[in-house]
């Protein structure tokens, strides 16, 4: 047996030193062969889920190991999770790439944590100590429970199912969307054409927190503020004007739709810029970030506005 390996290497020694392309040629067909088989893997796990009984709970398991309970009846969210195993943690990455030395990694606030997309794998890849996950629709919270639960971390993140707003001890409606988990949102009372059918969704109601009531004493240097609470950010931030003002980096939902709903773009700018944010970047771009002021911000909400896709994320720092 000894002598059969010595041969197999010192023939693969061979070949690798005087028929090189042979090495490419073998690496290049295993490359085809692993990404023939993802594709085929995500191609049925999106035809099962885009096929299965609507309502029905499944269990997602992405190659970190990250276990996630999603709804089959959530296309967004819950199926990326299902099909991909990740749903925007790439963006979370690359937004500490950017912010790479300039914090360390312990707090994370998860403000709109959803089922915990982005609140688990934080902690379970150990890129964050410690979180706290805010999310106020009560089944996203069961949802977000059971995940928590089911990927041993529910000793490092705490959870609130609570929303956050401008006041204390408020309650406000909060509209649900049927096929999106993530558009659940706080109802407007604005006129404008609904491009979702929102006047149609059923509404239920959520008791409110303000951020500052939340976030005690937050370090800056250590903390990281995470927000998708579709066109709600300028009402959070507001009732956070204490921590914002420590200025820890904060990653915005960009969304002009949501933003017009509640009439909230110019709050939403005039606190950040208030509180002494220099830069942000557009993490949907390449672009290099840019000097926070009035004009270069209305720069990129009439351009989102403008476009197909008419969101993006924004760091703040």
């Amino acid at each position: 047996m000894k002598k059969i390996k010595k041969i197999f290497f010192k023939l693969k020694a061979f070949l690798k030193n005087n028929y090189p392309i042979l090495i490419k040629i073998k690496r290049l067909l295993f490359l085809y062969h692993v990404n023939f088989l993802n594709k085929f893997i995500v191609n049925n796990k999106k035809i099962f889920f885009d096929n299965i009984e609507k309502n029905k709970e499944l269990l997602a398991i992405n190659h970190f190991s990250e276990k996630y309970i999603v709804n089959s009846s959530d296309t967004i969210i819950g199926r990326s999770l299902y099909v991909k195993g990740h749903y925007e943690f790439d963006t979370f990455l690359n937004v500490l790439k950017i912010l790479e030395n300039k914090i360390k990694k312990k707090t994370l606030i998860d403000i709109g944590a959803n089922i915990g997309s982005i609140c688990i794998p934080a902690i379970k890849r150990k890129i964050f100590e410690n979180c706290i996950a805010i999310e106020p629709e009560p089944y996203n919270y069961s949802l977000l429970l059971k995940n928590i639960f089911i990927n041993n971390v529910n000793d490092k993140i705490q959870t609130l199912n609570i929303a956050l707003g401008q006041n204390d001890n408020e309650q406000l409606k909060f509209e649900l969307s049927e096929d999106n988990f993530g558009d659940h949102r706080i109802k407007s009372t604005s006129n404008k054409k609904n491009f979702y059918d929102e006047d149609k969704r059923k509404v239920i109601t959520v008791n409110v927190k303000r951020l500052d009531s939340i976030i005690k004493n937050c370090n800056p240097k250590n903390t990281l503020i995470w927000i998708d609470t579709q066109g709600y950010e300028s009402f959070i931030l507001d009732g956070g004007i204490i921590t914002l003002s420590k200025k820890p980096p904060i990653v915005i939902e960009f969304w002009p739709y949501g933003l017009d709903k509640f009439n909230s773009y110019n709050l939403l700018k005039k606190n950040l810029i208030k509180v002494g944010y220099e830069h942000f970047y557009d993490l949907s771009s390449k672009d290099t970030p840019k000097s926070l002021t009035g004009s270069t911000l209305n720069q990129i909400y009439l351009d989102y506005k403008s476009r197909k896709v008419d969101f993006t994320n924004l760091l703040f720092f």
